[in-house]
């Protein structure tokens, strides 16, 4: 955790924020550069582009070529070209009113790495994920129970960290010596460039590994009167109680080992192919990707054992004639391991309501 804090402090020593005036602020050279030389990430790219015209941005990745691998760059695409359309759409709209102007908003700019992290409105409240940290463990350190750091991811200025109670709270017991702890939790985000709002969970995860399912999140907006204020609340609102924990084990128990997916009663490829396609959808509704939808559903209902590995930890290895709602819920957290950030809490937080029951497959 000291890793991480002093990493976090470091890069909001880095940081500047600095107000658009002029078109020349932003303005980019034959080299992609903007003033005193520093380049946009590819978050500040959409933003300066969403911020200018609709559809601005994926126009200027297709003539830039950069959805393009190395071997399809040709004489079709031209990085110039892209530069020379942002340059022109900025200086038309830099001044335009009713609020949609790039006139008054904020470059987040890292003055070590020369990157233009983020494009935020005038009205945007920074946060420095250090301060989210210092704040989180001050308040689970009192909480009851108390939580403790386990793990973090930081991508850019997008920060996802978990704490967890020391004790296990649910004990899934899968019979043949298989038994998985699951300790009770909070999760925690926040992007220091407009990514995404602040956020804020009670977790379900896996001992030993970094596998978790996110409860309902609380949101907070980068905006608006009495932030620090709203955001104690936020954070305070999802303090949950022993009792509250024991009701989650419980719920959590007795549907995800007790409900099977159905898959040893089905013995016809097209009884099997509808069983797939009606779990998929499912997930589907409930928030999952189509195409990772497709890959649960067909673990879920497959007569071949299920191998889960996460750095190791995780694994069913008994062959499995009928699958549990558990093991769907054990493949989805073990995905999830292994996304993006932004898909990672939504597969994680469908992950919860599986297992407790709220979304029923």
């Amino acid at each position: 955790m000291e890793e991480l804090r002093k990493l976090l402090y470091t890069l909001d020593s880095s940081t500047i924020q600095e107000l658009l005036t002029s078109t020349s602020e932003v303005r980019l050279n034959d080299y992609g550069e903007i003033a005193g030389g520093y380049r946009l990430s590819s978050l500040a790219l959409q933003q300066l582009c969403a911020a200018t015209t609709a559809g601005l941005h994926n126009v200027v990745l297709d003539v830039g070529g950069l959805r393009c691998t190395a071997n399809e760059i040709s004489r079709w695409v031209s990085p110039k070209a892209a530069i020379r359309i942002i340059n022109d759409c900025v200086g038309l709209r830099f001044y335009m009113p009713g609020g949609k102007s790039l006139e008054g908003r904020k470059l987040i700019k890292n003055s070590h790495t020369r990157l233009v992290d983020g494009i935020v409105g005038p009205s945007y409240k920074y946060l420095p994920n250090h301060q989210l940290l210092d704040v989180a463990i001050d308040m689970l350190a009192v909480a009851d129970p108390p939580a403790v750091f386990s793990d973090a991811i930081l991508v850019g200025r997008r920060l996802g960290m978990a704490f967890i109670t020391k004790e296990p709270i649910w004990i899934a017991n899968l019979g043949h010596h298989e038994n998985y702890a699951y300790h009770g939790g909070y999760y925690f985000s926040n992007s220091e460039a407009g990514e995404c709002s602040v956020r804020a969970a009670p977790v379900l995860q896996l001992a030993g590994t970094p596998c978790r399912a996110l409860g309902s999140m609380k949101h907070l907006a980068h905006a608006g009167k009495k932030f620090n204020k709203k955001l104690g609340r936020i954070l305070a609102g999802i303090i949950w109680s022993s009792a509250q924990w024991r009701d989650v084990a419980i719920r959590a128990n007795d549907h995800s080992l007790r409900c099977s997916l159905g898959g040893a009663a089905i013995k016809s490829v097209d009884q099997r192919q509808l069983r797939v396609a009606q779990i998929a959808e499912r997930l589907y509704q409930g928030g999952v990707g189509n195409s990772a939808a497709q890959l649960l559903a067909l673990a879920a209902v497959s007569n071949k054992p299920m191998d889960y590995r996460t750095d190791g930890m995780l694994r069913r290895s008994q062959e499995l004639q009928d699958k549990c709602i558990y093991d769907l819920f054990l493949r989805m957290i073990g995905m999830a391991d292994r996304m993006c950030l932004k898909d990672r809490e939504a597969l994680e937080h469908v992950a919860y309501k599986v297992v407790t029951g709220i979304l029923r497959v």
